[in-house]
């Protein structure tokens, strides 16, 4: 009898766990939406055969669907519709129009937009991380388009700001992911929009290639 309870409330609380959860998302998306400009300072770190594989750091300001990302040597301007990807290294620039999954690539803040459809949602059982009360958020992947299969959130109670994403890719191996560690986060800060268009001006040996 003691099974067959516990059996039939699987379902119920299963419901109330994905509820709270997405109250979670919906009110740490809209806290990033009145908080303007933000920047933010990272380190990404990859996994492969459940090891480190690799490190970087990297910097993002974003403003709406705007962003400016700097990481691994390339920094990425995209301004809501067009994106401009310069690489240091052979100081050529790619001009795209790029997809909401193409998006989801680049932005890890790109969750804050499209976790509302393709995902179920589940709380974890972590509750501090890197000195903070969070919480534990897990995204699933319940349509086949999406990128990546499923996202893992620390979201800080106070202020609710992500802490930590953990991101896997549909077609990579088992024991491979992503992890980015937000180490600075600042809010209401100001971008005009000229600041997410690439200025060839400032990098005048550019060479672009326009992929549109």
């Amino acid at each position: 009898m003691l099974g067959l309870f516990l059996f039939a409330c699987v379902p119920g609380w299963a419901q109330r766990n994905g509820n709270q959860a997405k109250k979670i998302l919906d009110q740490t998306a809209e806290t990033f939406r009145l908080s303007g400009g933000v920047s933010a300072a990272f380190m990404l770190n990859h996994y492969l055969n459940n090891v480190i594989d690799g490190k970087s750091a990297g910097s993002i300001q974003l403003q709406g669907d705007k962003f400016v990302l700097t990481a691994g040597g390339i920094t990425t301007w995209f301004d809501g519709r067009t994106q401009w990807s310069y690489v240091v290294e052979n100081e050529e620039v790619n001009v795209t129009t790029p997809t909401s999954q193409e998006l989801q690539q680049l932005n890890p803040y790109a969750f804050l937009q499209l976790y509302r459809q393709g995902y179920d949602f589940h709380l974890g059982t972590i509750s501090s991380f890197a000195g903070k009360q969070v919480w534990d958020i897990l995204l699933v992947a319940n349509v086949q388009k999406q990128e990546f299969s499923r996202i893992r959130l620390y979201i800080a109670k106070e202020g609710y700001r992500p802490l930590f994403i953990r991101l896997e890719r549909k077609d990579e191996p088992a024991g491979s992911w992503a992890e980015i560690v937000i180490t600075d986060y600042r809010v209401h800060q100001h971008y005009e929009d000229a600041f997410f268009i690439f200025d060839s001006k400032r990098y005048p040996d550019a060479e672009i290639i326009d992929l549109r």
